[in-house]
């Protein structure tokens, strides 16, 4: 074959790289609206990413090694059009599965359940999988020599991985965002096929060649082991790799913000690294063919990986500033990336032609690629689930660190001690091997210094006490105590709750409100535990019978017991119970008509997977399961939703729920929707506000009675409407929360993106009193007033957090006005004033 064809197979096989991880970006994204935890989504695709790409190399490797190079071409060009038919369907075979899997019966967030999952979902992602993994070593063994393997391996692997990084970049910031999953996919089966096309052309001109000679055994005992160590190697090298992308997904989400440009960007990182090892594995292959001397450089790479392994997560926690600090769109925080993931991404996919080469000695190119390929995948597919499903859950960021790097030192004594067997008296080996055992000595003394959380930010509080500490699936959860007051933490970024009076009060008001709004709340689901405090009302309604916590992390369920007393032990209630599961698992679990509120707690909206919890999909499912009268009540962090996904999200709702309202809570908002329009009769309100276990709670957390909670009303369906308008609605197949995140905070300046939000929201206000009824006279007025007094309130909140101190103490001083008995009103014109008597 001449080297211009040689060449244009390889461009065309960098472009079907790009499709390749264009696929896994889409695919995982419709995984995590399965299992729910980010976590096992990336386990459970990567694995059955690379088991499929394993079993299709080995399968290729065994089947096709002996063809000539046409025959091969032809059999590449079938693999490509395959793959791209099979990618077609997976996205409408998964989306059945969420309904599939609900009927089965195995309880959500059991391991029953994740097991099933795994297996359905591997069913219907492998025949793709396998079919990709398929084309390397066909395509290797087409325009590869015999004693070039290892050089025309690490090319093609090379530059397919370098089109992965661009597909990474065009699926994840590009083609999902603006098309949606299902369009996004039938872009990139185009590409297959495009690809397919044009090398069915290049096929075309080349001739049948010879068949391939007979192979051959190395002779002497220590030369028979140079292909097992090779293969060992390149397992463990996988199972690195795979450990190293899951463990700073998590690490550098957390130093930055969780986006899906973290996502992409750690992953772009992983792939160009590897991509890179590649192109520098198959130099040193070509350079230096002798068996011990690929040893002895693999031996060094590895050592490599493990020092990177252990020290990057040192490097970039001493760097990068603290929590949330990180800003991946400057170029240091692109730095920080390529010190975090590049280094041993490097060392990994160049172990893979350097491996090839040792086996390409002996075997036929495909056979070689093929089986060094299983080896790599098969380890690629232990780090996976291992990684994501049981080192990480169990023994944290840590943990999972040191048992990946004790397997790679491990890897690095075999192939060493291999080299040294096999080798006669080779002085270069000597040193290269001296290398790798100062390497590994540098990864002994980063163990020494690894923290708890190595991946994470260190604490910028180190002088709160530490109450508690867990790490799951979902993330770190922390329990600090900061000057007597005890708050919930995760990632050492999210504060979701404390005991300080004010969040306590604020916590209470959020869960009285389903309380004033529906009569009867005898069953309620809530999604999303945090402390527990919020769910401490419905324990004092007396139609109450049943509830339902879910809570994904179970981390967080055990923190929450640091809050039993101000949560009223609603964990020890006969009538509660908490089940540590995915949310929409247990929705889809429940009959319809069977709850009368249900509440979509407070997540964090921009987080890959979380904005299913903001879709209308689910919506449309949650009210299915509403009872007459029943409400779903959806809880919005305005601070953590940009003007574009705030709209989406609102649009969503309207599509699936009648009649909506909503109500703020500071920088939050509750969207409450319903079949029947919603009609609060004032004489229910006002004897179930009067109950002396109600009227004591309301009293103690400064709720003095129902004018200000209901007079939180700020619109109505149409105001909403105005206020949406026209657009995309956030979808399963679109999630357009997830790619449209708040800008960063402003220096100095915190709720910026709420404050804009709640002025958009104010300008269609819509007073409370129009949904309640049986109001006398002068009720109807108190009502007003206390709407009024909260729109003034919250002006004068914008005010302040623009600075303007003088307009916000005038707001806040006619808030008072409307309405003395609000207890913050009074506090922040008395703030106000002292600002301006400060500053004169």
């Amino acid at each position: 074959m001449s080297s211009s064809r040689r060449a244009a197979f390889v461009a065309l096989f960098f472009v079907s790289g790009l499709c390749g991880l264009g696929y896994e970006i889409v695919w995982l994204r419709l995984v995590a609206g399965i299992v729910g935890v980010g976590i096992y989504a990336n386990a459970i695709v990567l694995a059955t990413f690379m088991l499929g790409l394993g079993l299709g190399a080995l399968a290729a490797g065994r089947w096709l090694a002996g063809l000539p190079a046409d025959r091969l071409l032809r059999a590449y060009v079938r693999l490509e059009l395959a793959l791209g038919a099979w990618a077609l369907v997976v996205p409408v075979l998964t989306r059945g599965l969420g309904s599939v899997l609900a009927d089965l019966g195995a309880p959500p967030g059991s391991s029953a359940r994740l097991l099933i999952s795994l297996l359905a979902i591997a069913a219907v992602l492998l025949p793709a999988t396998t079919l990709m993994g398929a084309t390397l070593p066909v395509l290797t063994g087409a325009v590869a020599e015999r004693d070039r393997t290892g050089r025309w391996l690490g090319i093609l692997y090379g530059l397919n991985t370098l089109g992965a990084v661009l597909g990474t970049v065009v699926g994840g910031w590009l083609l999902v965002p603006a098309l949606g999953l299902s369009r996004a996919s039938v872009v990139l089966v185009a590409g297959n096929w495009a690809v397919a096309g044009v090398a069915k052309l290049l096929a075309r001109g080349v001739e049948a060649a010879a068949p391939e000679r007979v192979e051959t055994q190395p002779e002497g005992s220590a030369r028979k082991l140079e292909q097992p160590a090779a293969l060992v190697v390149a397992g463990v090298s996988g199972l690195m790799g795979i450990g190293l992308e899951l463990t700073w997904m998590r690490g550098l989400a957390a130093h930055a913000r969780d986006t899906v440009g973290t996502m992409v960007l750690t992953l772009a990182g992983m792939l160009l690294g590897l991509a890179l090892g590649g192109l520098l594995g198959g130099a040193l292959a070509s350079s230096d063919r002798a068996g011990p001397r690929l040893l002895g450089r693999v031996a060094v790479l590895q050592a490599a990986a493990a020092a990177a392994l252990v020290l990057g997560p040192l490097a970039v926690g001493a760097l990068a500033g603290g929590p949330g600090k990180l800003e991946l769109d400057t170029g240091f925080g692109l730095a920080m990336v390529a010190l975090a993931v590049v280094p041993g991404a490097v060392a990994s996919g160049a172990t893979l032609p350097l491996a090839a080469g040792v086996l390409g000695r002996r075997l036929a190119p495909a056979r070689a690629a093929g089986r060094v390929l299983a080896a790599n995948t098969a380890g690629c597919v232990i780090g996976a689930l291992a990684t994501g499903l049981w080192w990480i859950p169990s023994w944290g960021t840590r943990g999972s660190t040191l048992i990946t790097a004790g397997l790679v030192v491990a890897a690095t004594v075999v192939a060493s001690a291999v080299a040294l067997r096999a080798a006669e008296r080779e002085r270069g080996l000597v040193v290269e091997l001296g290398v790798a055992g100062l390497l590994v000595a540098a990864t002994g003394v980063g163990i020494a210094r690894l923290p708890v959380a190595p991946h994470m930010p260190p604490r910028a509080d180190l002088d709160s006490e530490l109450l508690f500490s867990g790490e799951d699936a979902v993330g770190l959860v922390e329990v600090l105590d900061r000057r007597g007051a005890k708050y919930l933490i995760t990632d050492r970024t999210h504060a979701w709750g404390s005991d300080e009076p004010i969040m306590l009060r604020t916590m209470r008001r959020q869960g009285y409100l389903p309380l004033l709004l529906h009569p009867e709340p005898a069953r309620v689901l809530e999604v999303g535990l945090a402390t527990g405090v919020q769910f401490a009302p419905y324990l004092r309604h007396p139609a109450f019978e049943r509830g339902v916590i879910v809570e994904i992390s179970p981390a967080v369920a055990a923190a929450a017991r640091e809050f039993d007393e101000v949560a009223d032990h609603v964990l020890d209630d006969a009538r509660v119970e908490l089940l540590v599961a995915d949310g929409r698992d247990v929705l889809r679990s429940v009959g319809s008509g069977e709850l009368d509120v249900i509440v979509l707690g407070l997540f964090t909206a921009y987080r890959p997977g979380v904005s299913d919890l903001y879709s209308e999909d689910l919506y449309r499912v949650a009210v299915d399961k509403l009872g007459p009268g029943g409400l779903l009540v959806q809880w919005l962090p305005l601070d953590q939703l940009s003007d574009e996904a705030l709209r989406a999200v609102i649009r969503s709702f309207r599509a699936a729920a009648p009649e909506v309202h909503a109500f703020e809570k500071d920088h939050y908002l509750a969207l409450v929707g319903s079949r029947e329009p919603l009609e609060i009769e004032w004489s229910r309100v006002e004897a179930l506000v009067a109950r002396p276990e109600i009227r004591d709670d309301l009293r103690a957390h400064g709720l003095l009675d129902p004018y200000g909670m209901l007079g939180s009303h700020v619109a109505d369906g149409p105001a909403l409407d105005a206020l949406a308008g026209d657009g995309p609605h956030n979808t399963d197949d679109r999630p357009y929360v997830e790619f449209h995140p708040p800008p960063r905070a402003e220096a100095g300046v915190r709720y910026a993106q709420a404050s804009r939000s709640l002025e958009a929201l104010l300008k269609h206000h819509v007073s409370a009193t129009t949904i309640v009824v049986g109001l006398s006279d002068e009720q109807r007025q108190r009502l007003g007033d206390a709407g009024r007094a909260r729109v003034e309130f919250l002006r004068g909140a914008i005010a302040q957090v623009r600075g303007e101190h003088d307009a916000a103490a005038a707001h806040f001083g006619a808030a008072f006005e409307l309405n003395p008995d609000d207890r913050l009103a009074a506090m922040a014109a008395r703030q106000s004033k002292k600002r301006q008597l400060r500053r004169r």
